[in-house]
């Protein structure tokens, strides 16, 4: 009889005990299915999953989380909320749960909301470098630079090695308006003739919600052998660029330049597309044109195709650009690849530049009554720039190019440039 009562006992609470963990088991396993599901980008499908789950545990946080998130990365940010806020009304100090409205907000353009989330959020989670991270991405979004920055601020005391540390402070770096720059850029060389280029340049930038225009004049002077410091012919260019802010993730750049004098191109025309993809790469597709009239022959068109591809390593910044050029009758390109090393103020970085062929930015070459010609060249610049106050911004760049000027006939070529910004 106690044997009896003891397998009546049995059949009645272990095995439905056991019964419940098979049960659990199969919905976390479910759960894996719909999380790889959604990493795969088959975000319906990991809804469809999710939502088996919570029939038969309401409560399982993880999968109604998932499920919210799924909603957000299809962009449909109501149901992401809808299905986020029974999480936070039963747990109000989930941590992923605040982080994931977050970022519905944000990815939502609701910058307010997104503000206040993450306010909400850092009170349950003081100096949590991920929430301070989004906050700095919402300030800089919605242009409040000052704010951005003092948050960053707080984030490199936290985590010093931040990755992501450079772009958040080069995007966010716009704790000015107005900036009044002065360059000075030289060159020279000394066969097959003596030769000293100098360019100087005064601009007027501004800093908008929907990205940056700088206004500039140009003033060129081509000493040649027997001159003296100066000539007494000096060209004159004015320019307009534009940094068109798309979103986070696009941006853009134009400008045109125009000049009635010998050593600049008539007119001068560009336009590039930037997008960052995942992993903080930055790859971009862009075009140049220059113009000149010649007298008693046809116009000089120099067509120029460029583009870059870019990647955020830490402190460091990598970078690869060709430029092919085509000139109506000859084709040439030039390749450079840039590492630059950001320093401890922000917009500060050490940067050094490695190229070969002919400069797709010296009209000059384009000018002297020669095609543009299959020479070697390679060349290495090295560029200091450094944030000497909130106010005034300090550039120093040196460079030296090995150039084949006729065949088998090579010239060693100096570069010099100097730049002092005023910010304000």
């Amino acid at each position: 009889m106690r044997l009896f009562l003891l397998s009546v006992f049995t059949l009645l609470f272990v095995v439905p005990a056991i019964s419940q963990e098979e049960i659990s088991l199969n919905a976390d396993s479910l759960f894996q299915v719909a999380r790889q599901k959604s990493v795969d980008g088959n975000y319906q499908e990991a809804i469809e999953l999710t939502q088996k789950i919570l029939e038969a545990y309401p409560t399982y946080t993880d999968a109604r989380i998932l499920m919210a998130r799924s909603y957000a990365w299809q962009k449909d940010y109501p149901a992401a909320r809808e299905n986020i806020q029974p999480v936070l009304d039963s747990d109000p100090k989930n941590y992923e749960a605040n982080s994931a409205l977050v970022d519905f907000y944000l990815w939502d353009e609701n910058l307010k909301s997104a503000l206040d989330q993450v306010n909400k959020a850092l009170i349950l989670f003081p100096d949590d470098v991920p929430l301070l991270v989004k906050k700095a991405r919402i300030q800089t979004a919605d242009s409040d630079f000052k704010a951005a920055r003092q948050t960053l601020g707080a984030i490199e005391v936290l985590d010093p090695g931040l990755e992501d540390l450079p772009q958040l402070k080069k995007a966010a770096g716009a704790d000015y308006q107005h900036i009044i720059r002065l360059e000075h850029y030289f060159d020279t060389f000394d066969d097959p003739y003596k030769r000293r280029w100098h360019m100087s340049s005064l601009g007027y930038g501004r800093r908008t919600t929907f990205g940056d225009f700088y206004a500039k004049v140009y003033w060129g002077d081509m000493v040649q052998s027997g001159e003296s410091l100066f000539s007494n012919q000096v060209s004159t260019q004015y320019a307009l660029e534009l940094y068109p802010k798309i979103d986070e993730h696009n941006n853009m750049f134009l400008n045109y330049a125009w000049s009635g004098d010998d050593y600049f191109p008539q007119n001068r025309f560009g336009i590039e597309y930037w997008h960052v993809f995942k992993y903080e790469i930055e790859a971009s597709l862009g075009y140049r044109f220059m113009n000149f009239p010649l007298a008693g022959a046809d116009d000089l068109n120099i067509h120029i195709y460029t583009g870059s591809l870019a990647k955020y390593l830490g402190k460091f910044w990598f970078s690869f650009r060709p430029y092919f050029i085509y000139d109506g009758t000859d084709t040439s390109s030039r390749y450079m690849l840039s590492a630059r090393n950001y320093l401890k103020k922000d917009e500060s970085y050490l940067e050094l530049v490695l190229g070969t062929g002919i400069s797709p930015d010296n009209p000059y070459f384009y000018t002297s009554g020669q095609a543009i010609p299959d020479l070697s060249s390679w060349r290495v610049e090295l560029e200091w720039k450094q944030k000497i106050s909130n106010f005034l911004l300090f550039e120093i760049e040196g460079g030296y190019e090995n150039a084949e000027y006729q065949h088998n006939l090579r010239r060693d070529q100096f570069s010099f440039r100097t730049a002092l910004s005023f910010l304000f």
